[in-house]
């Protein structure tokens, strides 16, 4: 320490040296150009970095070193201070040097002060958060406006979403009458209150004191709280009192003794616990209740307490009155006379079998919760207005597949799939203008491998006390096999299973939407039917595993034949159903004998090697009365095809 203050004093020395002599270097300009009476032009920017750069010691060495250059360096060789306005002169600079020096020193102070001020201020807050209690103020209309880390996660919501919640939002009616009564005595008539408040299953130890106005002392402006959650010490008092109802009822044995073993008291509970009255135990040695291997038991204890050591509780065996040995829990604590000298020993024996069945659900319970916890991993992540990860967790980790190091240095912008990318942007802009609090949307990531994985996401923006936007919050849930299992039913309930194709339900469901489309804007519209030719023949002759290959690569010959916006069905079987919007009957049939012809081109090839060929019947329906629905279009394709069938086959057939 005493090392770096001399260091940091050289180097201030040094400083004010080199800032004097540059002061004085560039002084020959002014001294020529202005006058001998301006020679401290230069010095005063000197003497104020200086001082500005260390403080009170530093100022002044740059006053006293310029002082003395101006008295005794001078271009013309004469001196300069040669009578009193000379002198005035110097005093003016000295004095200014002082006062500049002294308001430099100061700042520096206060600056120190401020900083040592935000300091603890920090550390009261990190404080607050470290606390297990729950702590909390409220104003006078009984609003939350500040609560610490632990009493945040019990309410589980952000320090934002609690500004301005009232007791309703987190507890029960019951409680929350309790609580506003409790409030009312402190915000009305200044009480300082510590009662206990039941919510539901836990009881809570509440302390409540009033808050005064900063300007009007006897003015109450809100109030402060402390609880603290008392429901396992209730528990555990609402457990005394039942194992001493247990006592009282002679469950347990209750005995003292003398540090020779010889029995001075002997409860209803032993009596019922070993068979022995108290008649029969006083003035004998507790030695008849162990059993011939644990005769030694009683003298070991008997020595550790007469050493002043502490025994702890143990199990062990004892014998009854009637020779049954019975499992027991001990518990041992010296007895001491008013010196404080010990001179005696009380017992207490407990059966334990209930203690351990309940020991062992407690254990149970505690390890179902704790995996239930660990498990229900959800991502959580402050995000600056930039878009960058300030802070993340493990869960959110694992869901991306980065390190914390490694998404801290990213944006969710760098992460989010490019088709995503927009909403999410236009939602945050919301979420910053105000006039949103909070969204949710289902979006993509793109993980570190290069996956894209389905994500929930749930942002919210915190803001400081004058509204500004500080950074987002996100909330993020693995979904995404949800989304797949969703998505591949969505494909199974609209496609057929062997071509790709719509199946009949779905393809009825975008026929309507296309017929309503074309009928609002009079549109064309027309509608194939087609069917295989002797399709049974195929199946009987070459199997149905070749009559599905046909019925695939008729569907491959669809979908690359006709256009994107064509809706494509099969209807069952061979029979396959097409929709052409904005088609008149000229151009479907075109278009249908163009697909035909293609058809009719086109030889599968066996697995013998052999060519097979098949063709289509098409039949053509074009929507011509406005009232028509798509039964109608389907009926008059449906005839048509027929005609086709009935006239030769492999050919295309208009509806009148």
């Amino acid at each position: 320490m005493e090392l770096k203050r001399f260091q940091r004093v050289i180097l201030q020395i040094t400083v004010a040296i080199g800032i004097v002599l540059l002061a004085a270097s560039l002084r020959l300009w002014p001294l020529q150009a202005l006058g001998l009476r301006l020679a401290y032009l230069t010095f005063y920017p000197a003497v104020m970095i200086a001082a500005l750069y260390g403080g009170i010691f530093t100022g002044l060495l740059a006053t006293a070193l310029s002082s003395l250059v101006v008295y005794f360096w001078q271009p013309s060789g004469h001196p300069f201070i040669q009578d009193s306005a000379d002198w005035l002169g110097m005093a003016v600079f000295i004095i200014n040097g002082i006062m500049v020096s002294l308001a430099c020193e100061a700042m520096f102070h206060g600056r120190a002060r401020m900083t040592d001020a935000l300091a603890q201020a920090n550390r009261f807050r990190d404080a607050l958060n470290h606390i297990s209690a729950f702590i909390y103020m409220k104003d006078r209309q009984g609003h939350y406006v500040y609560a610490n880390r632990p009493t945040l996660e019990l309410f589980k919501c952000s320090a934002e979403e609690l500004i301005g919640s009232e007791d309703s939002r987190f507890f029960s009616p019951d409680a929350v009458a309790r609580l506003e009564a409790i409030d009312t005595r402190v915000l009305e008539y200044g009480e300082d209150t510590a009662e206990e408040v039941v919510d539901g299953q836990h009881v809570y130890w509440e302390i409540k004191t009033p808050i005064y106005d900063d300007t009007d002392k006897k003015r109450i402006w809100g109030l402060c709280g402390i609880s603290t959650d008392i429901t396992e010490r209730k528990r555990l008092e609402s457990a005394a009192k039942h194992y001493e109802a247990i006592i009282q009822s002679s469950e347990d044995a209750i005995i003292s003794k003398s540090l020779d073993g010889i029995v001075t008291s002997w409860n209803p509970g032993a009596e019922a616990m070993f068979g022995y009255s108290a008649d029969e135990m006083i003035g004998k040695s507790l030695n008849i209740l162990f059993p011939t291997d644990r005769q030694d038991e009683e003298n070991i204890i008997l020595e550790r307490l007469q050493r002043g050591e502490k025994v702890e509780p143990f199990e062990t065996v004892r014998l009854c009155k009637d020779g049954k040995e019975i499992n027991v829990s001990v518990t041992i604590s010296p007895i001491r006379g008013s010196s404080g000298e010990i001179i005696g020993a009380s017992k207490i024996a407990r059966d334990i079998t209930e203690r351990k069945q309940q020991e062992a659900a407690l254990q149970e319970s505690e390890e179902r919760f704790r995996s239930t916890f660990d498990a229900a991993a959800i991502g959580m992540a402050l995000v600056s207005l930039k878009g960058r990860f300030m802070q993340v967790n493990a869960a959110l980790c694992q869901i991306v597949g980065y390190t914390e190091a490694e998404l801290t240095q990213k944006t969710f912008q760098d992460i989010t799939h490019p088709d995503d990318l927009e909403i999410d942007l236009a939602l945050m802009r919301e979420l910053l203008a105000g006039t949103r609090r909070s969204y949710q949307m289902e979006k993509r990531y793109v993980k570190k491998d290069g996956r894209v994985i389905w994500i929930l996401l749930s942002g919210s923006a915190v803001r400081d006390s004058a509204g500004k936007v500080l950074y987002f919050v996100g909330q993020i849930q693995d979904i995404n096999e949800r989304k797949v299992l969703l998505d591949r039913l969505e494909r199974q309930a609209q496609q057929d299973y062997l071509t790709g194709l719509c199946n009949r339900r779905f393809f009825l469901e975008q026929g309507e939407l296309e017929l309503a489309r074309a009928q609002r804007y009079g549109n064309e519209l027309s509608l194939f039917m087609l069917d295989i030719d002797h399709f049974k023949a195929i199946n009987d002759t070459y199997g149905h595993a070749t009559g599905d290959i046909v019925l695939q690569t008729l569907s491959h010959i669809l979908r690359e034949t006709l256009r994107s916006i064509d809706i494509i069905g099969r209807w069952g079987g061979e029979e396959f159903v097409i929709l052409l919007p904005e088609t008149d009957a000229q151009e479907a049939a075109e278009i249908a004998e163009r697909l035909r012809e293609t058809i009719d081109l086109t030889k599968i090839t066996l697995a013998t090697g052999l060519p097979l060929h098949f063709t289509v019947s098409i039949g053509i329906a074009t929507l011509k009365e406005k009232d028509a629905n798509i039964d109608i279009l389907l009926n008059n394709a449906d005839e048509a095809l027929y005609q086709a069938k009935n006239t030769g086959r492999n050919k295309v057939c208009i509806a009148d």
